[in-house]
């Protein structure tokens, strides 16, 4: 009888081993389900694109959420893609979370002579990667020192949705898993 009552004590011990493993896990990961999938689901032409996208206000509330002080105004954030696969544009190239202000000005950049194109990359969708279209902006300049050829590259992706008919481009506002986002959204006047 003894040997019983040990046996179902390890038993209900295990069992709330493994229950508060699962709570353990459960807690680390907000997106138990997996990222939700907003990337858009047809092809997007480049025309589509043309023009002058803005951020919206409830990016900027995520940006102070997440700790960002200094570029938080609508006019610090910008794309404007030209037909000839040109373009210019200001925000953050990568949104850390919880930023340090030496952060926030190490990624937040301002292009004027950029080159913009419709690609694929590979991200999180759910619980697996998948390759979805992007925006990719791209910056090489190239300087000649005493020492050779220096050539610095930026590159900057943005993520396409089509939400309510209107494209947006957008990109993780600090972790994923807290699904907050930078978005831009073409202006209307166009």
């Amino acid at each position: 009888m003894h040997q019983a009552d040990s046996k179902m004590h390890l038993k209900r011990c295990y069992e709330l081993i493994m229950l508060l493993a699962c709570m353990f896990v459960s807690a680390g990961c907000k997106q138990i389900q997996g990222l939700p999938d907003r990337h858009a689901k047809r092809e997007i032409t480049q025309s589509e694109l043309v023009g002058n996208w803005v951020t919206t206000q409830n990016s900027l509330n995520s940006l102070i959420q997440e700790g960002y002080s200094r570029y938080t105004k609508k006019q610090d954030h910008y794309l404007a893609l030209f037909d000839d696969g040109t373009c210019k544009f200001c925000t953050y190239s990568s949104i850390p979370p919880s930023p340090t202000i030496q952060e926030e000005e190490k990624y937040y950049i301002s292009l004027t002579d950029a080159t913009w194109k419709i690609t694929e990359t590979s991200t999180i969708v759910g619980h697996s990667s998948e390759m979805v279209p992007a925006v990719e902006i791209e910056k090489v300049e190239r300087k000649q020192s005493p020492e050779g050829l220096n050539i610095n590259k930026i590159t900057v992706r943005f993520f396409i949705a089509e939400e309510n008919r209107r494209i947006v481009l957008w990109n993780y506002i600090g972790d994923p898993d807290y699904t907050q986002y930078m978005d831009f959204v073409k202006e209307l006047n166009e």
